[in-house]
């Protein structure tokens, strides 16, 4: 399953991260009904001066906010919604 990690180091702490994964965690209750990406916490990243910090699988977003943080999950999530949709077999039947 796709994750999103949430940096709650001290930094990002101090830099309102955990109001980050409120918000992340806020917004997959209301939009990923199918639980396709996992929102979790996560130990320092070593960005420290660019924080707070957030990831996407390998993806690195600094500077963050729960705005931002926000539409990258919502953006993700749709990129996998259409990237299931296009896997699946169109089937006609007859």
């Amino acid at each position: 399953m796709p994750t999103m990690h949430v940096c709650t180091g001290r930094s990002c702490s101090e830099r309102y991260s955990k109001y980050i994964l409120a918000r992340l965690l806020s917004d997959k209750e209301k939009f990923d009904k199918k639980d396709t990406i996992d929102i979790v916490e996560c130990s320092c990243r070593w960005r420290c001066k660019e924080g707070p910090v957030f990831l996407f699988e390998k993806e690195l977003f600094t500077k963050g906010n729960p705005v931002k943080a926000s539409e990258v999950f919502l953006r993700k999530l749709a990129e996998l919604a259409k990237s299931q949709v296009s896997a699946s077999p169109n089937r006609q039947w007859k």
